[in-house]
């Protein structure tokens, strides 16, 4: 396939040798470099940087074709300046230097070089609607006012320099979306000072099938394809929707869809958005894209400030083998210089004889004899350069199952050398299968208690129940704060799960026991709240937010929390008063009863004093004495024992931890609670900014400066980004001796492959 790879090969190494750059402050388009600053002297600093990597990466630069301290530029045919983008003079000027067109020919070639400037002109696809039923025509057309009108608009439009803006996530993000039986189309906007900025446009042409659709789902669908177009631009972002269609408001949350529109909105699912209505009247602007609509073949035009990546780059490059000539294993064969010797010892009968037994060569193909699970296959034998892409073939073919089977289906049509060593790293480094499949296995864990402190209301747990009755407007819930060391319970009721309530359900605690040292709680909104925050900071109270997902970290309040549920709803059963009213006494029964771990009850360890509830009958009122120091350090020791076994039990239960480094690139596992059953398990990726204690990682967004705090267990290492020919084996030894690392021969000249390759 020569130098059809070029560019991707190219494109690929100067990511490489820029690194991090690339992801910060440097655009990278093959050959063309763009450095972003603001300031003079960031500018020049951000210079010195690339041009040191870029030297120690033994890249040299054409010193007349380099340019600096630019505040306008070219770059992918377009004029950029101070966020803004317009179109190429260069190419407005070869627009307008096209004569009015005489012939089909010459039409087609006018509307392809207009449409590149698309973007740039609303309702482009209405206003050309005239030039392109004149493409029916098949030889001269006849060129009317009508005709010629049109193009002058074209072209006054394009010598205005109109303007749209560069893409900026830190802008709050709009979709506009219409749809019609002709066609649908979308527009990306950014509010900026609360005015509208048009960032893209887009529509497309309905199908046959497509235009018969209930105008729910044509609605539903406009929405489907323009966030599959401008993806790039939304993926990892929050943004919101606007549409006329206040169905399809309704259907963010409806449990009963039909299959199609289920499926529509399983993909929307991986998407951060929320729909808003707003009648047609004010929807007109996008309302012109879906009734003039683009041909579904037309070709699309960038979008405003896309640059296009390498792996976009791979994926044109990817060799379909269904559109390959009969021959092509016979050329690629002799293109490989290991597989062109082969064949000549074999001719020549210079292998050794049990080995040259199991080669066979049909129509100039060199074949190779195995046995495998009881069967007998003389398989082709495949070039080093083609390894990747055959195997990718058959994964994909067979829609991405496990290594196992891939490697059976592999050794149904082909063979080389320690292949299925090479496909088990294959689909180990597979992003679909690392992103669509769930974890299996052993998970990698491992359990750290927090150390204990033998002194009351010193650190404590913190978090809040669901909904636990109430309609949607009167929701109620509890809040539940206990005690690290005596395991004592306080229960806070609220209508409210925001950081207001929390601060409350806090002060509570806190005018009985005073603030405490520490409070240990989750990454709900409540408690992560800046509110939240600042009055503990306020407290001189230090706030630990466990990692997300991680529930164990925050173990005492959650065993709480199942033993609280069984008791409310055993009093809602008996029916004979409401859980509200038997808070308090829940609040009591869990406080005065023995705690599995100290070996006796919270008030005993707080106070010196056993309790007991109201309603208790006893036979005496004789009052137990109590050494509260002794009771508190046998306490404590019973702590650190029971820590110290749920440790182990835990520990010997988990794989071994692989842990990221810094620099590294994870996939965070997304929340069944919140997506279908078809959603991705994973997203990403994100960058490991930071290794915490208890195997936790500061993840950061590659998109946004914002983090993330997650344990080991709910994140994947990325796969590399490419699989190298060569897997480094440790068998250096010729292939004229290979059947004594791969299984051995038979009688027959048969490999009989041995468990290790299995």
């Amino acid at each position: 396939f020569g130098l059809r790879n070029g560019p991707s090969v190219y494109q690929r190494t100067i990511l490489r040798a820029l690194g991090e750059l690339a992801h910060t402050f440097v655009i990278s388009y093959m050959d063309d470099l763009v450095i972003v600053s603001t300031t003079v002297e960031e500018a020049l600093d951000r210079l010195r940087s690339v041009l040191t990597v870029l030297t120690n990466a033994g890249f040299s630069l054409n010193l007349k074709k380099c340019s600096f301290i630019m505040h306008k530029i070219e770059f992918l045919g377009y004029e950029v300046s101070a966020g803004q983008i317009r179109p190429n003079l260069r190419k407005i000027e070869a627009l307008t230097s096209l004569p009015p067109p005489c012939t089909v020919t010459q039409l087609r070639q006018f509307i392809g070089l207009a449409s590149y400037f698309r973007q740039f002109i609303a309702k482009f696809s209405e206003i050309m609607a005239p030039l392109y039923r004149l493409t029916s025509s098949k030889n001269n057309i006849t060129w009317l006012d009508e005709h010629e009108k049109i193009r002058n608009y074209i072209l006054k439009q394009l010598t205005s320099e109109p303007v749209l803006m560069i893409f900026d996530p830190s802008h709050p993000i709009e979709l506009h979306t219409d749809a019609s039986t002709d066609g649908y189309g979308g527009i990306l906007l950014h509010k900026v000072d609360g005015r509208p900025h048009v960032v893209a446009y887009f529509s497309k042409r309905t199908t046959p099938p497509e235009s018969k659709y209930h105008s729910y789902e044509l609605e539903t669908l406009a929405v489907v394809n323009s966030v599959k177009h401008f993806q790039q631009y939304l993926i990892g972002r929050r943004f919101t929707v606007v549409t006329d269609c206040n169905s399809l408001k309704a259907s963010h949350s409806k449990v009963d869809l039909t299959p199609r529109v289920h499926r529509w909105w399983a993909y929307l699912q991986a998407f951060d958005f929320e729909i808003i209505y707003r009648q047609g009247k004010n929807m007109g602007h996008v309302d012109f894209l879906s009734r003039n609509p683009l041909p579904i073949q037309s070709s699309k035009a960038p979008e405003v400030g896309h640059v296009v990546t390498v792996d976009q780059k791979v994926e044109q490059k990817r060799i379909d083998f269904t559109e390959l000539p009969s021959n092509w294993l016979f050329a690629e064969q002799q293109r490989d210089e290991e597989i062109k010797n082969l064949i000549t010892k074999v001719n020549n009968n210079d292998l050794d004889e049990e080995v040259h037994k199991t080669y066979e060569i049909r129509s100039g193909i060199l074949y190779r004899k195995i046995q495998r699970n009881n069967r007998t296959r003389c398989l082709p034998i495949i070039p080093r350069a083609l390894r990747w892409s055959v195997i990718n073939n058959v994964h994909e073919s067979i829609l991405h199952l496990g290594w196992e089977k891939t490697v059976e289906k592999v050794y149904e049509y082909y063979w080389f050398e320690h292949m299925t060593k090479y496909v088990r790293k294959f689909v180990d480094n597979c992003i679909t299968c690392k992103v669509s499949k769930p974890k299996s296995g052993k998970i990698q864990a491992e359990l750290f208690p927090i150390p204990k402190v033998s002194t009351p209301w010193h650190t404590i747990h913190m978090d809040a129940t669901g909904k636990l009755s109430g309609k949607n407007d009167t929701k109620e819930y509890v809040f539940v704060s206990i005690d690290s060391f005596t395991k004592f319970v306080l229960l806070h009721h609220s209508f409210h799960i925001d950081s207001s309530s929390c601060i409350n359900a806090l002060k509570s605690a806190v005018s009985l026991f005073a603030s405490p040292t520490r409070i240990i709680a989750d990454q709900g909104r409540c408690f992560a709240s800046k509110e939240f925050k600042e009055f503990c900071d306020s407290h001189n109270i230090q706030l630990h937010l466990i990692a997300t997902g991680s529930s164990r970290a925050n173990g005492q309040v959650e065993r709480v929390m199942s033993t609280l549920k069984a008791m409310l709803t055993a009093v809602e059963v008996k029916e004979d008063r409401s859980w509200q009213d038997a808070l308090n006494d829940v609040q009591l029964a869990l406080n005065c009863t023995v705690n599995r771990v100290t070996k006796t009850s919270p008030l005993e360890l707080m106070f010196g004093k056993t309790g007991r509830p109201l309603n208790l009958v006893i036979p005496t009122d004789e009052v137990a004495n109590i050494n509260l120091p002794e009771l508190r350090e046998q306490a404590i020791e019973n702590i650190n024992t029971n820590a110290a076994y749920d440790k182990h039990r835990f520990d010997s239960t988990k794989a071994k931890v692989a842990k990221l480094a810094i620099g590294d690139y994870a996939l965070i596992e997304n929340d069944e609670r919140s997506q279908t059953k078809l959603s991705p398990k994973f997203r990403g990726p994100f960058l490991v900014a930071d290794i915490l204690d208890g195997n936790r990682y500061l993840l950061k967004s590659l998109n946004s400066n914002r983090t993330y705090k997650y344990a080991h267990d709910r994140v994947r290492k990325m796969p590399e980004q490419e699989i190298p020919i060569d897997l480094n084996s440790d068998s250096e030894e010729d292939e004229s001796v290979v059947e004594s690392n791969i299984g051995f021969v038979n009688e027959e000249g048969i490999i009989i492959l041995d468990e290790c390759d299995k």
